[in-house]
């Protein structure tokens, strides 16, 4: 049987033919997008920049860099290390950093070893971790070669990360 549209209106397999196209593009099209948006995109936080003035008054910054880091899921997270020369500080770079940063508000937070994390009412989301040489691997690492550039003892250079 052959059915014959009145003019201006479409036959049934047409209908069927276009409700299948935006069904399938619909099928196909929603996952790929869903796909795409959780596995490729994400959200990164970035250190409030007003903070890093008050790191800086520590010492002399020799070597600064920052790191997008996967913190969870979608959501990264940026660091900032700053490298700082803290002349007459003494045996412990670490603890004379930590007194500077007091002056400007900063309290311990957490002390664990030879890494210590401070927090500030000011900057209530930003979490400050101030480490000297032999603390980490990875932190006289950078110390060392900060030293090395700058010509410096690394004795009196101090690490200094930020991520909010």
């Amino acid at each position: 049987m052959i059915v014959r549209a009145k003019e201006g209106q479409m036959t049934p397999n047409r209908k069927l033919l276009i409700f299948g196209f935006v069904l399938t593009l619909f099928v196909y099209a929603v996952p790929l997008y869903a796909g795409w948006w959780f596995l490729l995109r994400h959200d990164v936080e970035y250190v409030d920049t007003d903070i890093l003035p008050e790191l800086r008054a520590v010492g002399r910054v020799v070597h600064e860099y920052s790191v997008e880091a996967h913190e969870w899921e979608n959501d990264y997270v940026e660091i900032v290390t700053l490298v700082v020369h803290i002349d007459k500080a003494g045996e412990d770079v670490a603890k004379e950093a930590v007194s500077r940063l007091g002056r400007s508000g900063w309290s311990v937070w957490e002390w664990s070893g030879q890494e210590i994390d401070l927090r500030s009412s000011k900057w209530p989301r930003a979490i400050v971790t101030v480490d000297g040489p032999g603390s980490s691997e990875y932190t006289d690492r950078d110390l060392q070669e900060a030293a090395s550039t700058a010509g410096l003892p690394i004795e009196e250079l101090a690490a200094i990360t930020i991520q909010e």
